[in-house]
């Protein structure tokens, strides 16, 4: 799609917005699946919303998910 924009109107600013990464909210999704199979209490979530930032971006950072949405992100002009 922005290779289209680009070809079509290459002086476009290209925007992308960025507030609700898919590849974030893939890997909540995953990490609350496995949560549901490992867990005693299936109503005690309070780990899924603390988790640490880092843990949370070793989730994610590797799929091919986050690395489609950090190719978009480069090719963006702004964020």
């Amino acid at each position: 799609m922005a290779g289209a924009v680009e070809k079509h109107c290459p002086d476009a600013l290209r925007v992308l917005e960025t507030s609700d990464l898919q590849s974030l909210r893939d890997a909540r999704h995953q990490r609350l699946k496995q949560r549901l199979k490992t867990s005693d209490d299936a109503n005690d979530f309070s780990e899924l919303f603390a988790p640490a930032l880092r843990e949370e971006f070793e989730f994610m950072a590797d799929t091919d998910l986050a690395k489609r949405e950090i190719a978009a992100i480069y090719r963006c002009d702004l964020n």
